[in-house]
């Protein structure tokens, strides 16, 4: 086996490699040390002018303009949940950064290449390549699905469907009703498919579902919707359901 990286070729030139080398202990550790005392100086002195927290406090109380939306650091996760049924989100949740982890832990022995030049570390480059190009592609897929906030406009006798009603299934109902299962409410095509009768509320599961007199009470596990909510749904189903 020949050993191509640049120790091995300058001993073979004949070079005192010695002269020009640094030993790690005390002249390499003392500058690895110095710089992390300098960088956590940095970040302490940012931190204390400059204070921010890593995002709004939450607010028990605030229920009817509750968004469900995870902090940006996470809206990678977020959105490969969306991508996985219910009995496979252990899978995306744990098994794919499982293996993310181990891709990175083995990049050392998938590519032994000792050059640090990029075109020579085709293998190491791609893979890095392709796990950042994923990680900002679902988190910006995830900033784009954060549900819309809802508006407290009381009963709306003849509501939009963009304006009034899918606001109200974003926020309350995706996080079970994703875009995965059956009973998917992540936009028209799917929410017209649910138990819904244009013209006829009454007669409508889902207003059912939602006043409790079918169980469970929707959505599952949160407060109700509130009585101008259902009857603004109400509304928009004896309009006929339209997609306006």
């Amino acid at each position: 086996m020949v050993c191509t990286d640049e120790l091995s070729k300058a001993k073979k030139r004949g070079e005192d490699v010695s002269q020009n080398s640094l030993t790690f202990w005390p002249d390499v550790a003392f500058r690895m040390i110095l710089v992390v005392i300098l960088v956590g100086a940095t970040m302490w002195i940012s931190a204390a002018v400059y204070p921010k927290g890593l995002g709004a406090l939450a607010d028990a109380l605030n229920k009817a303009h509750y968004i469900p939306a995870p902090a940006w650091y996470f809206f990678g996760v977020y959105q490969m949940l969306k991508y996985f049924p219910g009995y496979l989100d252990v899978l995306a949740m744990v098994g794919l950064p499982l293996i993310f982890f181990a891709v990175l832990f083995a990049l050392p022995w998938l590519d032994r290449n000792p050059s640090r030049k990029p075109r020579k570390r085709p293998v190491a480059l791609s893979v890095a390549g392709v796990i950042m190009a994923g990680l900002v592609f679902l988190t910006y897929q995830g900033m784009a699905s954060v549900p819309k906030a809802l508006a407290d406009n009381g009963v709306i006798t003849h509501p939009s469907f963009k304006k009034d009603i899918e606001p109200v299934f974003q926020s309350q109902c995706l996080t079970c009703h994703g875009s995965t299962n059956s009973y998917a409410l992540d936009n028209y095509t799917n929410v017209i498919k649910i138990d819904i009768i244009p013209g006829n509320s009454d007669g409508s599961k889902l207003i059912q579902k939602l006043e409790g007199t079918v169980k469970p009470q929707m959505p599952l596990g949160q407060e109700p919707l509130s009585p101008d909510q259902i009857k603004t749904i109400r509304n928009w189903i004896q309009d006929g359901a339209k997609n306006n």
